[in-house]
Order: structure tokens, then C-alpha cells, then sequence
């Protein structure tokens, strides 16, 4: 979803996109995790997440075979690996991870299972899924893994946290920005240059750039000299707001907020970094669920 500053003129908005760079994963993890007293709450896939994590709490620690959480994504990814360690803690055996670097390799997939070398799961006994693919791969025998696993996280499985075709546009943030309908928070003005000398609208040493699509970059500032700049591919401009960063995580009707304070422009990068919690005024939590609800995602990063 997106990025908010809090600055002297309110919240802007300033880049969108989902969960996969949460810089605080353990806050937003353990509340998804415990927090199961609303059973009247259903994902935007279909699926009731907080009945799904009864019945799995209830009935996975004895037979693990008939019903199971996959998470899938990549061993790499910190964020996962924060999520399973806290499972593993807690001595959860309902979960299984299917690492996504060992599709084609050690993991298969067929239309009647996973195989993940050491274990076979059965689709008919995967009753949620936590997916952090971050794209299909080019490689041909990763490829028609991760495409079979695209389709079975769309138009399969009950419950999925988030469905790949929900998160497409992820893939391009200023379309991204350009699909939602704000209220109290305002859209950040966005400069796009390609192929082209730097223009005018982007002032030297007041504007930041990052990549245009779903790939992380680390944001930086626009050096004072600059004038003769040739920008090659596809780059995204936009004033550096001055204030401080507020990180938003909505799962469904819940909203956390942290504070991050950092020594540099992209605060997941500084060597001196900061997080605490902050409260936000209760109508810019509701929209931040609104964001989420208008791009169908049920778990995002504000």
C-alpha cells in the first residue's frame, strides 16, 4: 500500500505496495497470529482467516496431515523467516514452508500435491497460505512451478493472504497510486522520466527517486547538481517531504502503526534506525483500511 509522512501539512502519501517489505515484521506477525476474537471478519479471497486459524489450532497439533498453513516464499526473505521462528517457538506443527528458490529443484507440484522432497502435502489438505512469492521466475523448470502455484493461490486454495492477482499492481507503483480514491490522505506529486534529460519539475536536492516498478530500490536524494542528468529507463520522481515516517500494517480491520525514525532518506537503510509504536487518529486508520479493501489486499504495509 503505501508510505505515509507525517509533516506539518498532514499525511501524504507517497509510495504503494504490499507486505513484502514490512521493516518491522514481528509487530505485525504476532497480531495476525493472536489476534482471532472477531470471527465475523473474511478475507477479501473468500476465505474466514480467524475461523481457519481455530480450526488449525484446534485440530493441526494432532493431525498434521489433514490440515495445513503453507507459507511460501523465499528462505532469504527476513520477514518469513521472523514469522517461522515465531512459530517454531511456540511449537506450532501446523505450518509448512515451501521455499520458493527450490522450485523446480527439490519442490514439485502436480495437480494432486506438493512434493517438497522430505514430505508430500495433499491441496485438498491446505486450508490457508501465506504467500510471498515475488514473482515467476524465468528459469523453464522454476517457471512451470511457480505459475502452477499462481494459479492454485488464486483460484484454488480457500483462504490466501494475498492472491497474486490482487498484488499485480504491485508491479507498477505510480499506476498503483493512480487506482486509489483518498480522502484525509493526500497522493504525493509524482514525476516519471525516461529516456529523457532530467526536466525542470524535479528540484534539485527537494526530490527523491526510486524505481518505477515492484523491484526495491533504496530511495535517494536528487544531488544539487544534476541539471544534465539522462535518465535511460523508467525512474520515479517525487518532493522529499520532511517530517517524520509512519509505517502502517492493515490485516483486515486491524491497523498498527510504528514510527521510524532513521539517519538516512530510506529509513531501511540507515546504520542508526528507530521503531516504536505510534497511534494514529482513528479516521486515517480507517482509511488505511479502505486502501487496503480498494486494492483487495487483506494484509498490507501502509
Amino acid at each position: 500500500m503505501t508510505i505515509q509522512t507525517l509533516c506539518q501539512n498532514g499525511l501524504a502519501v507517497s509510495d504503494i505496495h504490499h507486505n513484502n517489505s514490512c521493516p518491522y515484521p514481528c509487530l505485525g506477525v504476532r497480531i495476525y497470529v493472536q489476534n482471532r476474537c472477531d470471527r465475523s471478519r473474511v478475507c477479501r479471497s473468500g476465505g474466514k482467516v480467524h475461523q481457519c486459524l481455530d480450526k488449525i489450532d484446534n485440530n493441526l497439533g494432532k493431525t498434521v496431515e489433514s490440515r495445513v498453513v503453507l507459507i511460501i516464499g523465499s528462505k532469504k526473505d527476513p520477514v518469513i523467516n521472523c514469522f517461522v521462528n515465531k512459530l517454531s517457538q511456540q511449537k506450532k506443527r501446523w505450518f509448512k514452508w515451501v521455499d520458493e528458490d527450490e522450485f523446480g529443484r527439490s519442490v514439485h507440484i502436480n495437480d494432486k500435491r506438493w512434493d517438497l522432497g522430505s514430505s508430500e502435502i495433499q491441496h485438498a489438505a491446505v486450508v490457508a497460505v501465506w504467500n510471498r512469492l515475488l514473482g515467476s521466475s524465468r528459469e523453464r523448470q522454476k517457471k512451470s512451478v511457480s505459475d502452477y502455484a499462481h494459479y492454485l493461490l488464486d483460484y484454488v486454495y480457500p483462504c490466501v493472504l494475498n492472491r497474486p492477482m490482487h498484488g499485480m499492481s504491485n508491479h507498477a507503483k505510480q499506476y498503483q497510486m493512480n487506482l486509489l480514491r483518498t480522502k484525509r490522505l493526500k497522493k504525493i506529486d509524482s514525476y516519471i522520466f525516461a529516456n529523457a534529460i532530467l526536466g525542470k519539475e524535479v528540484e534539485q536536492g527537494h526530490c527523491i527517486f526510486k524505481s518505477m516498478s515492484g523491484v526495491r530500490s533504496v530511495v535517494q536524494r536528487v544531488p544539487d547538481k544534476c541539471q544534465h542528468w539522462f535518465v535511460k529507463e523508467p525512474v520515479l520522481f517525487q518532493p522529499c517531504i520532511q517530517g517524520v515516517n509512519i509505517r502502517v500494517h492493515v490485516i483486515g480491520q486491524k491497523v498498527i502503526a510504528c514510527c521510524c525514525i532513521s539517519d538516512a532518506i530510506d529509513y531501511r537503510y540507515g546504520t542508526k534506525i528507530k521503531i516504536r509504536p505510534h497511534v494514529l487518529p482513528k479516521e486515517i486508520e480507517l482509511e488505511c483500511i479502505e486502501i487496503s479493501q480498494q486494492l483487495s489486499l487483506f494484509f498490507t504495509g501502509v
